[in-house]
């Protein structure tokens, strides 16, 4: 026989307040009147000195009461923020204005924070329509006298999930008014299956976000019990409607982390207290913007030592995609989130004093610290025709599978069919991402965009939108790809909800006036075309020279729209100020070498040789300094070397400098100087390094130090 649900409830209610507990139980509450009244008593307590001794009136109550009652959970979430942490309520006395603490969410734990428990409150019908009922809650949680954390039950005879749609009946009804709208989480259980989820209105609430415990351990916590003992003991309670709760202000939701998120912040902050480092491994679709977002601004507000904390994304294509996500998170938030368009904004940001949280992409704080040495940078492209993109998206990530139902994608081949054509023939890809196609930037300089929806699906139809509207402008589409991978029928918005497209290429070839299903051919749509290739990708790469058709579908298109043809190479080169970076391709056009005439110190080489030539053989690298562009109006300087350069100083016939770098290593550098030296000191001992005329370079050697290296040098 089944457990009843009464004999659930009080197991529930004596493990939160056994032991250690912070928790209280509270069995005189159990209507409306007295929940108000135990919060009247808590905020009179917290704020006797502001107060004055002297109990709130009726009328400020009633302003109280206003204050806490709520359109919506997620205008709850807002209050509950705070300013800076702290809660309040603003009364009007006189004339001073009270301004009384409801909550302090630094006080976690301790401080002004009072823990109760309360269950089968009566929610009494309110006459108003769908509510014509008397409810009896089952278990909530009050902080400082407001429900927080609210809890429905069932026995084993039922599934947790019969406990979801009772409180999504709940909220239609409108029993989550007054006290009650500032719940902001909800958990269901069925004793033997538990799961939370955050509050939202009954229209909003999903079941896919409903989500169940799991250990440190990677282990589900399923008993309520275990649950009780893992997540609602304080302070973990209140830190999951604290400090793991999102309010977006886009969606104008309330979200909680799942447990792995939270696990990884928790890391992170333990790890950060120990001085150590270390790093989270996050899927795409598991929520790592919404961990990033926590975890800077955690250890931010959690450590009063650290004045910013900076969030660096390895792409530069999310930049804006994290920066806009970000901001949507900070705006009900505490923090503030700069983004940095240009390196001297970065460099400002980081020493205006302010204490913030910064998002900018790895490339700019690598250019950055190369700005600070004094190492240019340049708007110059690599070598090759411009203009040719390969469409990308998130989903990319999800449709991974060696075989599946007879269809199989070996190695990402749909995605390298598409990519290593063109690129084993000297033409530079620009990746295009889905997710950023509502951004003009993303289609700026470019003519062709391939695309194929056998390794990858759009996770919004709104995305075709913006293609077909850069087709119609003028774009040139290729679509390449036969429909027919296993994930074409998956249940997604292109099948359900009325949609009855067999797959999501027919909803994207609709919006550009074809039909659902065109054959292989080329089409018009406004000024632009589409080309449709009815050959999976995956075949370009997978079967040796079957590949040419693709590539000649793109030069005709490419050569029709410019006017010009498409130049195939087998190398690149890209050039960044002084610095020349260069590729040669195996199995390209050709198996001829590069080869780069001109003044160059050889950077690959740890004796950094001076070159008037370098030849770069297929399959091979070439990273050199330029010594043609060093600007005239530089006397001396250390062009490259083993070591960070401090205290330099230039007279008419002098240069030192003092050079740190690891212990136990050798440092080798190239100097520039006007002419030959007369006389060297490596910590005041004299040296006779190599002298290269041609390019008015030293080449000094000696072991490095990292309490530093005195180099003068006279002429």
């Amino acid at each position: 026989m089944a457990e009843l649900e009464a004999v659930i409830e009080k197991r529930l209610i004596d493990q939160l307040c056994s032991g250690e507990s912070q928790w209280t139980y509270r069995p005189d509450i159990r209507t409306e009147e007295q929940l108000w009244n135990n919060f009247k008593y808590i905020l009179e307590q917290n704020n006797k000195a502001k107060l004055n001794d002297t109990p709130l009136s009726d009328s400020e109550f009633a302003k109280v009461k206003n204050d806490l009652s709520h359109a919506s959970f997620y205008d709850a979430g807002k209050w509950l923020v705070g300013e800076n942490g702290k809660v309040y309520v603003h009364v009007q006395r006189g004339n001073e204005t009270l301004h009384l603490l409801v909550m302090n969410n630094e006080h976690i734990a301790g401080g002004t924070s009072v823990y109760e428990v309360i269950n089968q409150y009566q929610a009494f019908a309110t006459g108003e329509e769908n509510d014509n009922r008397d409810r009896r809650f089952d278990v909530t949680l009050l902080i400082n006298g407001i429900p927080m954390i609210h809890i429905e039950l069932k026995n084993k005879e039922h599934s947790y999930m019969d406990a979801y749609r009772q409180i999504k009946k709940y909220i239609a009804e409108g029993k989550f008014h007054g006290m009650f709208s500032n719940v902001q989480m909800f958990v269901v259980s069925n004793a033997v299956d538990t799961k939370y989820f955050s509050a939202a209105r009954d229209t909003e609430l999903n079941k896919k976000f409903i989500t169940g415990w799991i250990d440190k351990e990677n282990l589900p916590v399923c008993d309520y019990i275990d649950f009780a003992e893992a997540v609602l003991k304080i302070p973990e309670a209140h830190e999951m409607v604290t400090k793991y709760t999102v309010l977006d202000n886009d969606k104008k939701k309330l979200l909680i982390l799942r447990p792995y998120q939270i696990h990884a912040i928790e890391a992170m902050r333990a790890a950060s207290r120990r001085g150590e480092s270390g790093f989270i491994w996050h899927t795409t679709g598991s929520g790592k913007t919404m961990t990033s977002y926590k975890a800077t601004r955690n250890l931010l507000m959690d450590i009063p030592s650290i004045e910013k904390t900076i969030f660096l994304i390895d792409r530069k294509d999310l930049d804006l995609q994290t920066k806009m996500a970000f901001q949507s998170y900070a705006d009900n938030d505490t923090i503030d989130v700069d983004d940095t368009d240009y390196v001297d904004t970065l460099i400002k940001k980081l020493t205006d004093g302010n204490r913030q949280m910064i998002v900018t992409t790895r490339q700019k704080m690598q250019t950055m610290v190369n700005t600070l040495n004094d190492i240019r940078t340049s708007d110059k492209k690599i070598t090759g025709t411009q203009g040719i993109g390969v469409l990308m998206a998130n989903s990319l990530m999800f449709q991974r599978f060696p075989n599946h139902n007879g269809y199989d994608d070996p190695q990402f081949s749909s995605f390298y069919g598409q990519t290593l054509p063109l690129l084993k023939r000297g033409i530079p890809v620009e990746l295009v991402h889905m997710e950023n196609t509502p951004f003009k930037e993303t289609f700026k300089g470019l003519h062709i965009l391939v695309m194929s929806y056998s390794n990858m699906k759009p996770m919004k139809p709104e995305y075709h939108n913006y293609l077909a509207d850069w087709v119609k402008k003028g774009g040139i589409l290729i679509y390449c790809g036969e429909d027919i991978d296993p994930y074409q029928t998956v249940l997604e918005w292109w099948n359900t909800e009325g949609n009855e497209y067999k797959a999501p290429s027919e909803h994207l070839f609709e919006k550009m006036n074809l039909s659902r299903n065109p054959g292989e051919g080329t089409y018009r749509y406004g000024k632009g075309t589409v080309i449709v290739m009815r050959e999976d990708p995956k075949h370009f790469v997978l079967k040796a020279g079957n590949d040419q058709k693709y590539f000649e579908t793109i030069a005709s298109a490419y050569q029709k729209k410019q006017g010009i043809e498409i130049e195939t190479k087998n190398s690149f080169i890209v050039e960044r100020g002084p610095y020349t970076i260069a590729a040669v391709m195996d199995e390209s056009v050709s198996k001829e070498p590069l080869t780069l005439s001109g003044l160059y110190i050889d950077l690959f080489d740890k004796d950094l040789p001076v070159l008037t030539s370098k030849q770069i053989q297929p399959g091979e690298q070439g990273y050199l300094y330029d010594l043609n562009k060093v600007s005239g109006k530089i006397k001396a300087k250390v062009l490259c070397g083993a070591s960070r350069i401090y205290d330099e100083k230039v007279s008419k016939q002098s240069y030192s400098f003092v050079a740190k770098s690891p212990i136990n290593t050798t440092n080798v550098s190239r100097v520039l100087l006007p002419r030959k030296p007369e006389k060297i000191r490596v910590n005041g001992k004299e040296e006779q390094p190599e002298w290269d005329e041609s390019s008015k370079t030293l080449l000094l050697s000696f072991e490095n130090d990292p309490a530093g290296v005195n180099v003068s040098i006279e002429w």
